[in-house]
């Protein structure tokens, strides 16, 4: 889990430095001294310079990829799988409205698990084989941005949604299956989230997001009992390219 976060954060630490420095190279030389026809000096200006710049409001299109990572007792089935989605933002100066709908498929750590059953009050140790986890997510945000320079901003919010999910199991006894089926579940969730975006031109952005979500329900992941385990617990990175119109 350690070195998969690790990757996560290199990957996405060489795109957002290589951001950093061409916008706040761009804004130097943006508001850079000058002289007019007349041979007058004059100051550089975001209006008058022509240089990419965040807007202050309006309707945005992002598109996100990056990587997730299952927390708690899911961590111990499935491997972190990439994840991508789209959004629709609304902007009103600091406060961004958003609707995302996004998807993920994480695939088994191994090909069976060790599992005891209980068979006429006797325990008897067998497997249990998982499929893939799918799940849709669909969820709702808010967020309060600040700009750091005219092209640069930062912001923190939080997004809360639903994961409509499914996983194939199998359970097997000296390689009889005692049980086979296909678990579906809508996995209610809640999750602070914060980034960095990066204007290219006064419509279009890059920027990096870090989420962590936490469930709300219940899914069971516990095929040999009628115990429940923790939902889908996560952290993610994303790259986010935002289209404003």
């Amino acid at each position: 889990m350690y070195l998969s976060l690790k990757r996560v954060i290199y990957s996405l630490a060489i795109p957002v430095f290589y951001l950093m420095v061409n916008c706040f190279s761009a804004q130097a030389q943006h508001r850079s001294v000058g002289m007019n026809a007349d041979g007058n000096v004059l100051g550089g200006s975001k209006s008058g310079g022509g240089g990419a710049y965040l807007p202050t409001e309006g309707w945005f299109l992002a598109v996100n990829g990056g990587y997730e990572a299952p927390l708690g007792e899911m961590r111990d089935i499935y491997k972190p799988a990439p994840t991508f989605g789209v959004t629709l933002m609304k902007k009103w100066n600091h406060l961004v409205i958003s609707g995302t709908v996004d998807y993920r498929n994480n695939q088994p750590k191994q090909s069976s698990f060790p599992l005891d059953i209980d068979i006429n009050g006797q325990t008897a140790t067998g497997e249990v084989t998982y499929g893939n986890f799918s799940g849709i997510g669909i969820y709702a945000g808010v967020s309060y941005e600040a700009l750091i320079t005219p092209g640069a901003s930062f912001y923190v919010g939080v997004n809360g949604g639903t994961i409509i999910s499914k996983y194939d199991y199998a359970v097997s006894y000296e390689g009889i299956f005692a049980i086979a089926d296909q678990a579906k579940v809508n996995i209610t969730y809640i999750g602070p989230k914060l980034g960095l975006n990066f204007a290219i031109n006064s419509r279009i952005s890059l920027g990096a997001e870090a989420r962590y979500s936490v469930s709300l329900s219940k899914a069971d992941q516990d095929p040999s009992s009628d115990t429940v385990s923790k939902g889908f617990n996560s952290v993610a990175g994303n790259l986010v390219l935002r289209y404003g119109f």
